[in-house]
Formats: structure tokens, sequence, C-alpha cells
């Protein structure tokens, strides 16, 4: 009876990648960023993780530096890696990315750190809660303009002086135009409210004003807005 033949080449690595995807599966999210609100797993929870299953598997990763270049404060980094069998000597290998962002000499590291995090989790499928297009989305969100309401401009006391003559004329409705129009002071609602109570007494009718009681109307001209 033949003994079964173990897999070499790339099938031997193939294999045991396979093995370690299905015994990792999830990692626990053990990390909040602050700023966006949203828990994620760690370089370090998946490392610890993937080490674990390399060591058994009889795996190794190997990483060389192939590039990296400055745009400001984001850093891009180019790796080439390789999975090797230390039973067999065989690899598997290929060139991975990342970027990292920082306004001092960190730039480099985080760009390492995001390209390693990120081959660990494209090479075995490990779901994560860190999703940079779901940041992309909320960032966006918060970097919308805040609409603003128009400021209505300041009442002067000429044209509070002009919608009292209309107001005692007759034109009761200047009332709301002035009050929906410009910024008034309370003291200044007073006056026109008094105006109005003013007009309604001498043509007979009531002007409720519960905020602003009608007393000691004076004259237009003494009017501070």
């Amino acid at each position: 009876m033949e003994k079964d033949t173990p897999p070499t080449g790339l099938n031997s690595v193939y294999k045991k990648i396979h093995e370690i995807m299905k015994v990792i599966g999830i990692i626990e999210k053990d990390k909040t960023n602050d700023f966006h609100k949203y828990k994620y797993a760690s370089e370090f929870a998946i490392k610890k993780a993937v080490h674990e299953q390399l060591v058994a598997q009889k795996l190794i990763l190997q990483l060389s530096q192939h590039s990296f270049a400055k745009d400001g404060n984001i850093t891009t980094v180019i790796f080439n890696y390789a999975f090797v069998d230390i039973e067999t000597g065989d690899k598997m290998e290929g060139v991975f990315s990342g970027t990292g962002e920082d306004k001092g000499d960190k730039g480099l590291y985080k760009a390492f750190t995001g390209c390693l995090k990120y081959l660990l989790t494209t090479t075995f499928l490990i779901p994560t809660g860190d999703d940079p297009e779901a940041a992309k989305e909320i960032e966006a969100v918060k970097e919308q303009p805040k609409q603003q309401t128009p400021s209505k401009p300041k009442m002067t006391k000429e044209i509070a002086d002009n919608y009292i003559a209309a107001i005692l004329a007759g034109e009761i409705g200047m009332y709301e135009e002035a009050t929906s129009k410009y910024d008034i002071t309370p003291n200044g609602i007073k006056i026109l409210s008094e105006a109005v109570a003013k007009r309604k007494k001498e043509s007979g009718e009531l002007w409720a004003t519960s905020n602003y009681p009608t007393s000691n109307y004076k004259t237009r001209n003494t009017i501070p807005v």
C-alpha cells in the first residue's frame, strides 16, 4: 500500500495557508478608533493570532523593503514578502504596499505597520472592523460644511422709525414684516408692539401682547433698537 506523498512546491505552502485560514476565523476587535467611532482588530491581535498558526504549520514570513516614497504627510512603502515552508524550503512570494500618515517622522513606521496588517488580513481573509471605506464615508460626512442660517440685518433707528410711522398710519402688517426681516432687540420689539397697540386702541381694536405689555408708549423719536 502506497503512502500519501506530502505536497511539495507551492502546493505545500497553499495547503498550510489553508489550514491556518480554517483555524484563525474572526479576530476579536480589541481597539476603538476614537475619531471615527468604530472598533477594530489591532495589529497586535492580528500578528499574535497569525504567529501562533505560522509556528504550528512550520511556515515563516520573510519581508524585505522594496521602496518607499513620501508625499507631504503620506508615506507609501512597498515590500517583497515570502511565506516559506521550512519543511520543504518552498515559498510563496509577492509584493505588497501600505501607506501611513504622520506629520512627524513616524510615517514609515505607520506605513509598514499598515502594510503588514493588511498583508496578513488579506492572505488569510481575516475579517476585522478596520474598514477604510466606512471611515472615508464618515470623514466625508464630517467634512461637509454646516449649513448656516443667513443672519438678519440689525434694525437701525432710522428703519425702526419708518416701520413705526407705517404702523401708526394703519399698516399693522408692518409689525410682522419688521420682526421677520430684521434682528431686533427685545426693547425694540416692545416698542413696535406698543405702536401696534396704540394704533389698535385708536381704531377700537385690542392688541394682545403676552410678552410685551403695552404701557407708556411715548414717541417714535425715542426708540432704542
